[in-house]
């Protein structure tokens, strides 16, 4: 019994010693798991213009020699550092409508570089206009058309038609809605949309990566031309090439290359507005189907910011027949009219946008 008592006794003893050892502060307990890092602001959180955008960050001031603050490509603050906390307020009414990123770069004693990231998110802080189409008159259209791009070029109107086996690019008469000119695309492509640039047909394929080029005269092809993303809608400002991809992205094209020279990011005040489809450019605005649904939207094309959007249920409703989705905005530059139809749709309407 006293053996057993003396081991008892020792193990208490030597558990009352490991937990005061546990108990007892270390280097390694107070050692921080950063050198430098943002407290806020959180990831891809959404700030509407005009909105102080709060930057505060947090050092290991026993090892921080030195800091950069990025805001995108440009150097914000770039100083000796030897605290803990930094705080800045960056304004969102000097950014452009998209994202942004800010990044910590940190130098510290030994020479290493550490860095910290975050996205950040600016939007409109105005609501949409809402707009309704309003159908002025309706003219046929072949219902074995899967439009996927319409534009009128010198007065005629034109059209990409998509599916495998079935793609097209069309010379189409309006009035009868009846081909003049086609031209079928190989079966392995699935045609996507169209614009026509100083004599010259652009038209996308689905996911191919390739656009085909035309003349206008003769629709013999000039030559294709490469891109890497999905391919969704085109349209021109005249001077560019504007496509979608099928994200809330729009891109400015080079038309001699196709080399991107900018792009914006579509949002409203609430956020990104994806599925961007089928485009026109009429009067320096983008106007975007919004895939899968009957809406269009109305871009600006250097802020990105959705000023508009067009409700088009009951013209759906009552025009589409058997078809598919709303796909497919032409411009009529010289009658200056408007004109949508859809996938496999009856009828081509010519409409007015009504707020």
């Amino acid at each position: 019994m006293k053996i057993l008592k003396s081991i008892l006794a020792f193990l208490t003893v030597g558990l009352f010693f490991v937990g005061c050892e546990n108990d007892t502060p270390s280097k390694s307990t107070y050692r921080p798991l950063f050198e430098a890092k943002f407290k806020s602001p959180n990831n891809n959180v959404y700030y509407n213009t005009g909105m102080p955008i709060p930057v505060q960050l947090a050092f290991d001031s026993t090892k921080i020699e030195s800091f950069k603050l990025w805001l995108n490509d440009s150097v914000i603050v770039n100083q000796h550092f030897g605290g803990r906390f930094f705080e800045k307020t960056v304004k969102s009414n000097d950014l452009t409508f998209g994202s942004h990123r800010l990044t910590l770069e940190a130098k510290l004693k030994d020479g290493k570089v550490v860095k910290d990231s975050r996205n950040i998110r600016v939007l409109s802080k105005t609501e949409p206009e809402r707009w309704e189409a309003v159908v002025e008159k309706a003219l046929p259209h072949n219902t074995t058309s899967y439009t996927q791009g319409l534009e009128f070029y010198k007065g005629e109107l034109y059209e990409g038609t998509g599916q495998y086996g079935r793609s097209k690019l069309l010379k189409v008469l309006k009035e009868r809605g009846v081909t003049l000119k086609e031209v079928s695309l190989e079966g392995q492509y699935f045609g996507e949309g169209i614009t026509i640039l100083e004599d010259k047909v652009y038209q996308l394929t689905w996911k191919a990566k390739t656009c085909f080029v035309y003349d206008v005269n003769t629709f013999e092809e000039i030559k294709r031309l490469a891109y890497p993303t999905e391919g969704w809608g085109l349209c021109n400002d005249g001077e560019h090439i504007i496509m979608s991809d099928g994200s809330h992205k729009i891109y400015f094209r080079n038309p001699e290359t196709f080399g991107v020279e900018r792009e914006i990011e579509v949002f409203t005040n609430r956020g990104p507005i994806g599925n961007l489809n089928e485009l026109e450019y009429i009067d320096g605005k983008i106007y975007a189907n919004v895939y899968t649904s009957n809406r269009i939207v109305v871009i600006d094309p250097n802020t990105g910011n959705v000023e508009s959007v067009i409700d088009c249920d009951l013209l759906a409703l009552d025009h589409r027949g058997s078809g598919e989705v709303l796909n497919g905005i032409a411009y009529n530059s010289v009658s200056r009219k408007v004109y949508l139809t859809g996938k496999e749709w009856p009828e081509l309407l010519e409409v007015s946008f009504k707020k």
